[in-house]
């Protein structure tokens, strides 16, 4: 009896080793893709991004806790990819996908900007109509560790409450984010959301101080929105012509690239036959090794 205990530690031990280090290739080989991922993503090349991306999800185990917090990380950044490239409902799915594991971490910085991410796509889908789906994101600051994703989120609730007409609760985050400006256009984005506020509060003299400062901001999307502004609260021709020549020089930007719809339903398909492949391999394993113990157990038996 004591041969078959040691035989059988021995296969287990074996088994156990084999899968710790099938494991540690397997995250070696997500981090790699989503880096290189992030690498395509920046140079404009979306459709590129978009395979990597897909390749580290599937590299990792859905079911392993050690695997949940790559596992959000990744499935928020395809989504934002798929945002930025208007297709929001496959946005929306893997924004939901990334809170069923940002929602089991303690850190909640990425579980809100899950929630971040699918307001956003409601909010485009909705052409601006409210959606509370932001509000969930309140309950989770105490648990937010990230510094940058603390400044989106109450930047985000500022302009929610503004856009909802709170302008009490829209001027209490914009306040609390101020701190968290650690750069000019940060800091100027603020100043835009803050001057809107008092313009909706009827505080026009202040609405107009702060949106000018958010004029003097580099970042041209800032800028030319603070041009717009100014332009409908004074009615000033100079503000006009200073819009419309910022939106002659946006118009003439290069675009970014977008994933292409059709290709991403191709990746999807394909992610989903792999891992029913992935699902079958694992199983047969799971046999083969209990018929080997098994063996192992008639074998002692028949040497008695």
């Amino acid at each position: 009896m004591l041969r078959l205990i040691r035989y059988i530690s021995v296969f287990s031990l074996f088994i156990l080793l084999f899968s710790c280090a099938d494991r540690v290739v397997e995250a070696d080989k997500a981090s790699t893709y989503f880096e290189k991922g992030v690498a395509f993503e920046d140079k404009n090349m979306f459709d590129s991004a978009a395979v990597y991306y897909l390749s580290a999800i599937s590299s990792l185990d859905s079911s392993r806790i050690s695997d949940f917090d790559a596992l959000g990380a990744y499935y928020n950044r395809i989504a934002l990819l798929l945002f930025k490239s208007n297709i929001n409902e496959e946005a929306e799915k893997m924004f939901r996908k990334a809170i069923t594991f940002n929602s089991m971490l303690s850190d909640k910085s990425q579980l809100s900007e899950s929630y971040r991410g699918l307001w956003k796509c409601y909010y485009v889908d909705k052409e601006g109509g409210i959606d509370t789906t932001l509000l969930k994101t309140i309950e989770l600051i105490p648990q937010i560790e990230s510094e940058e994703e603390l400044y989106k989120t109450k930047n985000a609730l500022s302009y929610y409450f503004l856009i909802s007409g709170d302008y009490t609760s829209a001027m209490k985050y914009n306040s609390e984010i101020r701190p968290l400006c650690r750069d000019s256009v940060l800091f100027y984005k603020s100043c835009l959301v803050r001057g809107s506020i008092f313009c909706g509060e009827g505080n026009i003299d202040s609405a107009i101080y702060y949106t000018k400062e958010a004029a003097r901001s580099d970042y041209i999307y800032t800028k030319t929105s603070a041009y717009e502004s100014l332009y409908a609260m004074t009615g000033d021709s100079v503000y006009f012509e200073l819009y419309h020549s910022l939106c002659d020089s946006i118009a003439g930007m290069v675009k970014p690239a977008k994933v292409n719809s059709a290709f991403y339903g191709e990746l999807i398909n394909n992610m989903n036959v792999e891992y029913s492949r992935r699902i079958h391999d694992r199983t047969l394993l799971s046999i083969v090794c209990t018929a080997a113990v098994v063996v192992l157990v008639g074998i002692f038996l028949t040497s008695v």
